[in-house]
């Protein structure tokens, strides 16, 4: 059980890692590729840490915890980046058209075009997709796993298809979208496969094998623009993209120094998902524009920079227990410092 958790707590801070990776100009060939499966994994290490046990008989619970984990920062981090941006507009004397309530309508439509920080709509998505994760699995519980996998493809199916008409507030047809990476994230610990998973075997070269024909064929991938290309090879490439990041853990769980690291990053998720682009990367810039203006800063240097300026951040919230409250969704009265992770409070 502790070396499951281990890797769980590693495939935490891989995920954050790439969706910063995905956020700076990397190699568009890079991007691309992580692009396959880097949100489907979120969404899977969403339902890996779901409780079932918790939830399907307290659906009023879940709500309300996620509105204080998930909403609370949100709302937070989107009246933040609105005074940002206004900072941002004086100091450079912009004449563009200024619609000032623009972005406040931007906050409550939630999806990615219209937040000034766009990859915090992953957190009304998650918000949406948890709650319907757990009501329609309340009601397939009763049925063997087959039925369960074809009613959330199905769903799935729905979410693709409104997809094609409108965008749906909150990104709740990419909720819809992603109910069978919960489901299958959810299996995988009902399961244990994580435990018996080895980093190489004959599954592994089938994996591989699948993901790069699925990439070959399904080659531009983005949740957020609801852009899925072929469906049945977005899934296809989601899920053993993801898979292969689950067998790679067993292999780097053996070193300590990759394991402390990426385990601090993936407790500290929620943190560096809110502010390694509305706040670091715009510190980095201002950085080498007004100071280093002689060099190019390339995009290891936004992933480095973006995931410290978030760190330090997120400890000097930590500080403050109104700071707590709102950007990590921590209760007020909570004297304690928890020891649970921010990726599992929003997972």
């Amino acid at each position: 059980m502790k070396k499951r958790l281990v890797e769980i707590d590693l495939i935490r801070g891989i995920t954050i890692f790439l969706v910063v990776a995905a956020h700076t100009d990397m190699p568009s060939f890079i991007n691309e590729v992580l692009k396959t499966f880097r949100m489907p994994l979120f969404f899977i290490v969403s339902g890996y840490l779901f409780s079932t046990s918790k939830y399907l008989s307290n659906f009023k619970g879940l709500f309300k915890l996620r509105m204080q984990s998930l909403l609370v920062p949100y709302f937070s981090a989107c009246v933040l980046s609105y005074f940002v941006w206004i900072g941002i507009r004086s100091i450079k004397n912009s004449n563009e058209d200024f619609i000032w309530y623009k972005p406040i309508l931007g906050f409550f439509y939630g999806n990615g075009s219209s937040l000034l920080n766009q990859p915090i709509w992953f957190l009304v998505c998650l918000f949406c997709c948890q709650l319907v994760f757990c009501l329609v699995l309340k009601h397939l519980l009763k049925y063997n796993i087959f039925i369960q996998v074809v009613a959330f493809m199905l769903i799935g199916v729905v979410g693709f298809l409104i997809s094609k008409i409108l965008h749906l507030p909150w990104g709740l047809d990419i909720a819809l979208v992603s109910q069978i990476f919960l489901l299958v994230g959810n299996k995988l610990k009902e399961y244990r496969v994580l435990e018996r998973m080895k980093f190489f075997d004959y599954y592994t070269i089938i994996l591989v094998a699948i993901f790069v024909i699925s990439f070959y064929i399904n080659k531009h991938v983005d949740m957020n623009d609801r852009d899925y290309g072929n469906l049945f090879f977005f899934y296809l490439g989601g899920f053993s993209g993801s898979l292969l990041i689950f067998k790679l853990t067993k292999l780097l769980s053996r070193f300590q120094l990759i394991v402390k690291l990426f385990s601090y990053f993936g407790r500290e998720s929620l943190t560096i998902l809110i502010f390694h682009a509305g706040i670091g990367f715009v510190i980095i810039t201002g950085i080498n524009d007004f100071l280093l203006s002689f060099l190019k800063f390339n995009w290891v240097v936004y992933i480095v920079g973006g995931i410290s300026i978030s760190l330090v951040i997120g400890w000097l919230i930590k500080k403050f227990s109104i700071l707590n409250f709102l950007f990590n969704g921590k209760s007020l009265n909570n004297k304690r410092k928890s020891k649970s992770t921010n990726i599992k409070s929003i997972a």
